[in-house]
């Protein structure tokens, strides 16, 4: 048995406060314009076989270095580089008496893409002087897991 589907996904997400950017829209959280990704399954007897092949624009973030908290509210966004990921997977489905069994393993991002999936900003506020200090957060990097499930 096989299956593979293809997902595309196309939009924004934008919101305005009449305090923030003197009512302008800005992007939300949540505003990523496109994310694609294609599945693929095979099963053959005991044994299954996946990949996944992940892609997206990237998210926006307050670019607090060059944005106001002080009345009236001006920020500046930026956006997340684009992300993309591949993953394979392989496992057995076994019995041991009446336990059934499945044990496999995971490869996470294949290709050891380096992606981005957050912000930390961090601001310093000193007597005469302020200043912050963005870091993108990285997500994981190539990496292997194994696993077992069972069920009685």
């Amino acid at each position: 048995v096989c299956a593979s589907w293809f997902s595309l996904s196309l939009g924004h997400s934008r919101q305005n406060f009449p305090e923030i950017n003197s009512g302008s829209e800005i992007p939300s959280p949540a505003d990523q314009p496109f994310q694609i990704s294609w599945t693929n399954m095979l099963s053959m007897g005991k044994w299954n076989l996946g990949t996944i092949l992940l892609c997206s624009s990237g998210r926006p973030y307050i670019d607090y270095a060059t944005s106001s908290n002080h009345l009236p509210v001006e920020r500046n966004y930026k956006r997340l580089p684009d992300y993309f990921r591949t993953d394979l997977s392989v496992n057995r489905n076994f019995a041991v008496g009446r336990v059934k069994l499945k044990g496999g393993i995971a490869l996470i991002n294949i290709f050891d893409t380096q992606n981005y999936f957050d912000v930390n900003t961090r601001k310093f506020d000193f007597e005469n002087s302020s200043f912050s200090e963005t870091t993108l957060i990285q997500s994981q990097p190539f990496s292997v897991n194994m696993f077992i499930h069972f069920a009685l």
